[in-house]
């Protein structure tokens, strides 16, 4: 039998192992956290913006009626890039690029426009194989800002769930570029919606792809409609930034389009909401009335500096809400609830309010003037950032 004074020599012992142990991992986890582990972005040997892999994976993304198909992940595949990114947001640099390889994923640091001298922290997680059309399987694009970039506030998290058509990849990504916009993180989705012709489980109809939700769309694909984890990379991706960042603003970004055949379908304005059922949340409810507000104020005064022309007239007519509110200004009016494009049948809106983050999802949905950048009043476009700056900050 060892003698107290073993005893405690023996814990004494057995704490400065610990402590070493500490120390070594502290150290091995500091490693991992230094500068210049990810490559740069490259498209063959020469650098490149991340933007132009991007275009690459856009102009390659399987298409409807196309031979090349948007192949969904297998369950390995969503297990080791969930990791990965995991890994990733940890700031594990080698323990990220790992697992993502395993799951069928580059990983670079760079810029969205420029190519930056020294290690940027902005990196880009991507399937390469997805910049050739003969090789397309249609994964989603990942753009991320690490946490030492400084951002203030929430910092928020894009998605665009339908890329070829919305046009709303490049406004999320000018959003992420702009210093003052507190972006931390875009997710783009990789394949055309309607490329697939089988119905995912989804009910809803639509007045795209033969009237179904498909299964190759990303904002309506769910095997169970309240899943653990989405069977897609692309909702992968928004789990992991929402585990890693719970009180995120998550807004998912859409076009208006007139669907075909219907003359009463319009594209004005723009509609932001819940993605709610209707039920009255008060909590749920208060980020959509900020935003609404914040968004129609930048947008009147962007279309007022040159004077407001009759195609602005009418957009500034259709900015609306799916939420009734009364404002705070002096005198307070109340702006009406309408049901243009409310995104009820969001199944990403849906998970986030089963997991209580109803508060924390926004549908919006941007009518192609307001999207164009290469308009007739392109200042419009900067209006997102006033929205963003609002909801990161409250």
């Amino acid at each position: 039998m060892m003698s107290r004074n073993r005893i405690a020599a023996f814990g004494i012992v057995l704490g400065v192992v610990a402590a070493l142990a500490i120390v070594s991992a502290a150290r091995a986890e500091e490693e991992e956290r230094g500068p210049g582990l990810y490559p740069r972005c490259k498209i063959g040997t020469a650098d490149a913006s991340m933007r132009t892999i991007i275009d690459d994976i856009e102009e390659a993304s399987p298409q409807p009626g196309s031979a090349r198909q948007y192949t969904p992940p297998s369950l390995a595949q969503r297990e080791s890039l969930a990791l990965g990114l995991d890994r990733l947001t940890a700031g594990l640099r080698t323990l990220a690029a790992q697992k993502l390889a395993e799951a069928g994923f580059e990983v670079c640091q760079g810029g969205i426009d420029t190519i930056p001298p020294g290690y940027s922290r902005v990196v880009l997680v991507y399937d390469e194989q997805g910049r050739a059309a003969a090789s397309s399987v249609g994964r989603p694009v990942l753009v991320y800002r690490e946490e030492a970039v400084g951002l203030t506030g929430k910092g928020m998290v894009l998605g665009v769930p339908h890329l070829n058509e919305d046009g709303t990849q490049d406004m999320a990504l000018n959003a992420f570029a702009t210093q003052t916009s507190q972006v931390r993180a875009v997710v783009l989705a990789g394949t055309h919606r309607c490329n697939l012709t089988t119905n995912s489980a989804d009910d809803g109809t639509t007045g795209e792809c033969g009237g179904h939700y498909k299964i190759s769309d990303m904002a309506h694909q769910f095997d169970d409609m309240i899943p653990t984890e989405g069977p897609t990379d692309f909702q992968v991706m928004h789990d992991r930034m929402r585990h890693r960042h719970p009180d995120a603003p998550h807004v998912q970004l859409h076009g208006m389009r007139v669907a075909p055949g219907d003359p009463e379908d319009e594209d004005w304005g723009f509609e932001i909401s819940d993605g709610g059922d209707g039920v009255t949340n008060p909590a749920i409810e208060e980020p959509v009335e900020r935003a609404h507000a914040a968004y129609l104020d930048e947008l009147t005064t962007a279309m007022n500096v040159n004077g407001i022309t009759a195609a602005e007239q009418t957009e500034l007519d259709f900015m609306t809400t799916c939420q009734a509110y009364s404002t705070d200004s002096d005198p307070m009016f109340e702006v009406p609830a309408t049901d243009r494009h409310c995104g009820t049948n969001s199944d990403q809106g849906q998970i986030e309010r089963h997991r209580g983050f109803g508060d924390r999802w926004l549908h919006l949905e941007i009518s192609e003037y307001i999207r164009n950048t290469d308009g007739s009043d392109p200042a419009v476009f900067n209006a997102l950032q006033t929205m963003i700056t609002e909801l990161v900050s409250g």
